[in-house]
């Protein structure tokens, strides 16, 4: 399976001995773990190395770090040929995201995608989702340029927490934990879980 493109969202568990990599969703943190692949000339070179003497044993050495280095892209490109199907690229924010946090009809991650905000802003306000959804378009049907549109007045309503075109309240704060947007009377941050005050 060719992949779209290089992903960037994995962590590197590999050893000398074999290699492995860790995948994550950018967006909720769920986590995918590829499968140990053992890589055995990597303990037999370091014991040849070893017995070698220090000139024979550097040239060696570096011919085995390298045949390591060799080895480890290989086994990452079989490991993100393995996780590709488990993520998508947010068109937007361009992170690497799983299943659950992806908004296929609007090629981005849920944090992106128009339509969760609106049902965000649609349960702040006590709107339909469709009436929040339409606020947060434009007149030419797409998202915003940059922050929310106002439910009340239709027009980009800044990053304050009242709207900086007819002054009505978003009723929206942030957390102060992790900065993500809050509906007014929260007890807990619905991200990270950040008791509010």
């Amino acid at each position: 399976m060719a992949m779209k493109q290089l992903m960037d969202n994995y962590s590197d568990l590999s050893q000398e001995n074999g290699f492995q990599f860790q995948f994550h969703c950018e967006c909720c943190g769920f986590q995918h773990l590829t499968p140990f692949r053992k890589y055995t000339r990597g303990a037999l070179g370091n014991a040849l190395a070893g017995s070698m003497g220090s000139f024979l044993g550097s040239i060696f050495e570096t011919r085995v770090e390298k045949k390591w280095r060799d080895a480890r892209d290989n086994a990452l490109q079989k490991a993100q040929e393995e996780a590709a199907p488990m993520f998508q690229r947010c068109g937007s924010c361009s992170n690497w995201v799983c299943e659950s946090c992806w908004v296929p009809q609007e090629n981005c991650c849920k944090h992106c995608s128009v339509t969760m905000q609106a049902q965000l802003t649609a349960q702040v306000v006590g709107q339909s989702a469709a009436a929040a959804s339409q606020a947060f378009r434009d007149p030419e049907g797409t998202a915003p340029a940059s922050g929310l549109i106002c439910p009340h007045c239709g027009k980009p309503a800044g990053k304050g927490k009242f709207c900086q075109e007819c002054g009505e309240s978003l009723g929206i704060s942030q957390c102060p934990a992790c900065g993500k947007p809050l509906a007014a009377g929260s007890k807990f941050c619905g991200e990270c879980g950040q008791k509010i005050s």
